[in-house]
């Protein structure tokens, strides 16, 4: 086994260890004394709370795997897999735990995300129109001053909130979101689509040309989407006539 440059560790019914491997130290403090002990006994390596135990006993129960990734306190990634243990007769003999070391790929992936960011950032600030990047979940990225000027707010308060709950709710209309959802099922950019933001306390309805562009992970380094908000009119306040 400790030819296996992964982590692995079998556990019997009782979830007490039968094997491991040479790397499944890097997740719990493993010693070969430690065989036919029980792996609640053991220390981990692990960030917070140990979940792996609590995942380990509900496949045992219910024969599915079970996948989550875990970080150790130094700052290694692991994807952890829990499968059921089978005998040559098919018989359960307890769950093997893998974990493969994914912390190149998820600092990659985090280093993709902030070079998005930034190309983001340069594209927006360019633009006088008001313009705003969101992440696949629809979380405010970063928008452009024209933005602010426009519907008020500043980019500390607004940043990784939804744009649903901006403005105190103005963009959460049926247009909207009608508009975000077409352009994710389009291959085309959309372009301006009719929209009237919700009435707040500051100020009346408002009427908007809304441009949708998808960004695909493959083209800037993760999904965004880049929401073009045209004024129809100047803002009024509300109340005035």
């Amino acid at each position: 086994l400790d030819s296996i440059r992964l982590g692995i560790g079998f556990l019997d019914p009782q979830l007490r260890i039968r094997r491991f491997t040479r790397d499944a130290t890097l997740i719990y403090r493993l010693q070969g004394t430690d065989i036919g002990r029980a792996l609640a006994d053991i220390r981990s390596e692990l960030q917070g709370e140990d979940e792996l135990l609590g995942d380990a006993q509900r496949v045992l129960d219910t024969l599915v795997p079970v996948e989550r990734e875990v970080a150790t306190a130094d700052g290694q990634r692991y994807l952890g897999r829990i499968q059921p243990y089978r005998t040559v007769d098919s018989v359960i003999a307890g769950v093997v735990l893998a974990f493969a070391d994914v912390t190149e790929r998820e600092r990659a992936r985090e280093a993709a995300a902030r070079a998005a960011r930034v190309l983001a950032q340069s594209i927006v600030e360019v633009v006088p129109t008001p313009l705003m990047v969101l992440d696949a979940q629809m979380n405010l990225v970063t928008a452009n001053q024209a933005c602010f000027a426009t519907f008020g707010g500043t980019l500390p308060e607004a940043a990784g909130r939804s744009l649903f709950e901006l403005g105190g709710g103005a963009w959460d209309t049926p247009a909207v979101r009608e508009a975000l959802q077409t352009a994710a099922a389009a291959h085309t950019p959309l372009t301006a689509w009719p929209a009237t933001l919700l009435a707040t306390a500051s100020q009346e309805p408002r009427r908007i040309w809304l441009s949708v562009r998808r960004m695909r992970a493959a083209e800037v380094g993760a999904d965004l989407v880049l929401l073009v908000a045209d004024p129809v009119e100047p803002a009024r306040p509300a109340g005035a006539g």
